[in-house]
């Protein structure tokens, strides 16, 4: 009696244990792993920040504009400030915005955000967009070019608004 006793308990144990074990096992963790524009958006807002300057906030308008451009010049393979819908600033209108100030940087690369920001902090006058004082507002836009025939595989489109969108 007491080893069908014991066998018993061995067995509820087991269940328990097997019960406790599959649930941790299938227990998943939130893997969520930030886009690349994501990534550099908050690479920039950090470079600002560890200069003493405000953080940029994400600008729906700025990042339709800074997506499409990228889109176009990814397609035309070409790295310009204009494109058929004009500069910068009649690209964000365009997108339902004006604002006093707006600027854009450009980069032909890697999808890696960190390198991309350390390619427009060696550049005077990126750095100087980038590090302007009066930006508030930022898009960011990201295409990869579907073709060797061009000289990198990457297009970012970085679009900034300051003072108050009108």
């Amino acid at each position: 009696m007491q080893i069908k006793h014991l066998a018993r308990l061995i067995v509820v144990y087991c269940l328990f244990a097997g019960c406790a074990s599959s649930h941790h096992a299938n227990r998943q963790v939130s893997s969520y792993e930030p886009t690349p524009m994501e990534k550099v958006e908050s690479a920039i807002s950090e470079y600002r920040s560890s200069l003493g300057l405000n953080k940029l906030k994400t600008y729906s308008a700025l990042q339709r504009a800074a997506q499409k451009h990228a889109e176009y010049l990814a397609k035309q393979m070409v790295l310009s400030h204009d494109d058929q819908d004009g500069d910068i600033e009649q690209r964000v209108l365009a997108e339902g915005a004006k604002f006093e100030i707006v600027s854009e940087v450009i980069n032909c690369g890697t999808d890696d955000a960190t390198v991309t920001l350390e390619a427009w902090k060696k550049s005077k006058s990126h750095n100087k967009v980038i590090t302007y004082n009066d930006l508030q507002y930022v898009g960011v836009g990201f295409q990869k070019i579907d073709s060797d025939a061009f000289a990198c595989n990457y297009i970012w489109v970085i679009d900034f608004g300051g003072n108050s969108p009108k």
